[in-house]
């Protein structure tokens, strides 16, 4: 459709007697034909070794078997406070997540804004030596530790053998290893426990340093321990009736990406329609776990920048969840329900 208009204004142009004929580069360069053109695909900025191309909400031209992040800016490519990252799953969704990062088999990234701008990193080797524990136990305390190492690849260099417990892999000695990883770090440390008996990558990522993104590939020989050794387990079942029910949100309209620009229909008010639950307290509203509202009713505003940084304003149905208690103390009761929001083209 996007040819066929440009052709026409094209034609038009030649043919008019109030401009001087222009050729179809001419055209095709002009300012104003540039801005109409942009609008119809994803601000890109591209920090990676691959030609990538934006496109109508995707981003195409990724190496395959390759792993990809996204910085999420403004329309001018400003950045947001602070930085809002997504990480690529192996069919080119993005996601809060970094353990839903995946080895890229689409060479595209879809589902994106083409009001916004993404700024794209792929992933490097994590390089550097490291101590590595076999033990029973988590950290902390360690114990007694041997050194291994990665090569220019990224790759833990020879392969390990099977342990004696479990393999704890300290990288607090590298700086380019981030602030968070996954699997996570072991709470409390900068370790990393070993999936055994396989091939695994392991992701680290420092959200202060967006370049620092990085990969880390182990293989370990041999089958896991055997589990631990079964024992009896007797459960104590009370019977009970409840007499309430989670909270019910109103249904709330489906906005459009015109409704989302226009101050005067971007906003939706939910409330809580339950009557039976009129005393409830501490009500949250929440999307991709960051509280986005609190209390009913809640005014869900498009324009608001927590629906730009947590990716709701973007094309789709997403989940919003709300939380309540009732009561106090041990007499506490915690509820929770969800509704769904859409934005269409």
């Amino acid at each position: 459709m996007k040819c066929l208009i440009i052709l026409g204004l094209t034609l038009a142009l030649f043919v008019s007697g109030c401009v001087d004929p222009k050729s179809i580069e001419e055209f095709l360069e002009d300012e104003i034909v540039q801005k109409v053109i942009e609008r119809d695909r994803v601000g890109l900025i591209n920090e990676t070794d691959e030609d990538l191309q934006a496109g109508n909400g995707r981003i195409i031209g990724l190496d395959f078997y390759k792993f990809y992040m996204v910085e999420v800016r403004n329309e001018h490519g400003e950045p947001f406070s602070p930085a809002a990252y997504r990480y690529i799953s192996a069919n080119g969704q993005i996601s809060l997540n970094l353990a839903d990062l995946g080895m890229s088999t689409t060479g595209v990234i879809t589902n994106l804004n083409n009001n916004l701008t993404y700024v794209v990193y792929s992933a490097t080797p994590l390089t550097g030596s490291m101590p590595l524990y076999d033990q029973a136990t988590p950290p902390p305390p360690f114990g007694t530790p041997r050194t291994v190492s990665t090569n220019v690849n990224g790759i833990l260099s020879p392969s390990l053998e099977a342990p004696d417990h479990f393999y704890y892999l300290d990288v607090s000695g590298l700086t380019s290893a981030g602030t968070m990883a996954s699997p996570a770090f072991v709470p409390g440390t900068r370790a990393i426990r070993l999936t055994q008996g396989t091939t695994t990558y392991y992701f680290f990522h420092d959200v202060n340093t967006p370049a620092s993104f990085r990969y880390l590939r182990v293989t370990i020989a041999g089958d896991p321990p055997p589990p631990p050794p079964e024992f009896d387990l007797n459960v104590s079942v009370t019977m009970f009736t409840l007499t309430d029910s989670s909270p019910i949100p109103t249904i709330v309209a489906p906005f459009s990406q015109a409704d989302i620009e226009n101050t005067s229909l971007n906003t939706r008010t939910i409330s809580i329609t339950n009557i039976i639950l009129d005393n409830l307290e501490n009500i949250e509203w929440r999307f991709n776990n960051n509280i986005i509202g609190t209390g009913s009713p809640f005014t869900l505003n498009f324009n608001d920048p927590s629906c730009y940084t947590n990716g709701l304003n973007a094309i789709g149905s997403h989940i919003i969840t709300v939380t309540a208690t009732t009561g106090s103390g041990a007499g506490t009761k915690y509820y929770s329900g969800t509704v769904m929001v859409t934005v269409n083209e």
